[in-house]
């Protein structure tokens, strides 16, 4: 064989190991991708509320439970759905409260009527509760269930609720439950009042429901 034919069938050998070596790793990686957190209830089940990014999407996941399982699992099904859907609007509330409350304290400061307001400080405690409860329920409705988890030692369902976080700060900054005065602030201070907001979700994730 001439030496030509030797370095062009080298060559050739070369091409075939680099290219099934290439075919062993991308078959690798794909065996060992990594399964999504709805997909893995030992990483879930035991949770209550949090958030966790999904691609370009920040969910609020939501964790509910209900004994005795295996007597009627639609049941069981049913009532772990609302305990999730309970957990998440006093979450929820909580939030628009200490939003509020926030939007209240910057309002004080702008105007410098610290006393005067201290003075109507029942009521706007009252309004926070009614406006959170109001804006709360109607976003809980909009929850999703992306999976359930039966534990068999302790016969117990676990489901798993999602709700778009982005959507669920559009929804507050925007509706009517919030005053006139707090609608203006929103608009005027758009990325402050994002800010209360973030540490309002903080705020409220710390009594952990």
């Amino acid at each position: 064989m001439s030496h030509s034919k030797v370095k062009a069938s080298a060559v050739a050998l070369v091409s075939m190991v680099i290219m099934a070596a290439s075919t062993v790793a991308a078959c690798g990686s794909s065996r060992h991708e990594v399964k999504t957190l709805a997909e893995e209830p030992d990483t879930w089940h035991h949770r209550g509320i949090w958030t966790e990014k999904q691609g370009d999407r920040t969910l609020l996941l939501v964790v509910g439970s209900s004994g005795n399982a295996s007597l009627d699992r639609s049941s069981a099904m049913e009532a772990a759905e609302q305990v999730a859907r309970e957990r998440l609007a006093i979450y929820l509330g909580s939030t628009v409260q200490a939003f509020r409350e926030r939007l209240a304290r910057r309002r004080e400061l702008a105007v410098q009527r610290i006393d005067e307001d201290k003075a109507g400080g029942a009521e706007l405690t009252s309004q926070n509760d009614s406006g959170g409860r109001t804006i709360a329920e109607r976003t809980v409705r909009g929850l999703e269930f992306a999976n359930s988890h039966l534990e068999e030692d302790s016969d117990t369902l676990f489901v798993l609720g999602r709700l778009d976080l982005e959507n669920f700060k559009k929804t507050l900054l925007s509706d009517k439950a919030l005053s006139e005065a707090e609608r203006n602030m929103v608009a005027k201070n758009a990325a402050e009042i994002r800010a209360e907001m973030d540490a309002a979700l903080d705020e409220a994730r710390q009594s952990k429901p």
